[in-house]
C-alpha cells in the first residue's frame, strides 16, 4: 500500500466523521438542544441508527482499503 490518497477520498474517514457528528447529536440531545429530529425517543433512534451506520461504513473503508491516507493534496502530473 504505496499509494496514497487525500484523506477525504477515505471511506474510513467519512465513516468516523458520520460516527461523529451522530455522537455529538445525541449529545446535544441529552443535554435538552431540540435538533429537529422530533420526540426523545425518535431522535435516540436516529442518532442510534446514524452512529451503526457510520461505524459500519468505517470497517468497509479500512476493509477496503487500498492506499494510505495523507493531509497533503494528491499532485497532478
Amino acid at each position: 500500500m504505496q499509494e496514497t490518497k487525500p484523506w477525504y477520498e477515505s471511506t474510513t474517514i467519512r465513516g468516523i466523521i458520520i460516527t461523529a457528528l451522530s455522537t455529538i447529536l445525541s449529545i446535544l440531545a441529552l443535554l435538552g438542544v431540540n435538533i429537529g429530529v422530533g420526540e426523545p425517543e425518535v431522535t435516540a433512534v436516529v442518532t442510534g441508527v446514524t452512529t451503526l451506520v457510520g461505524t459500519v461504513v468505517a470497517v468497509i473503508g479500512r476493509v477496503k482499503a487500498s492506499a494510505a491516507i495523507t493531509l497533503k493534496k494528491r499532485l497532478n502530473h
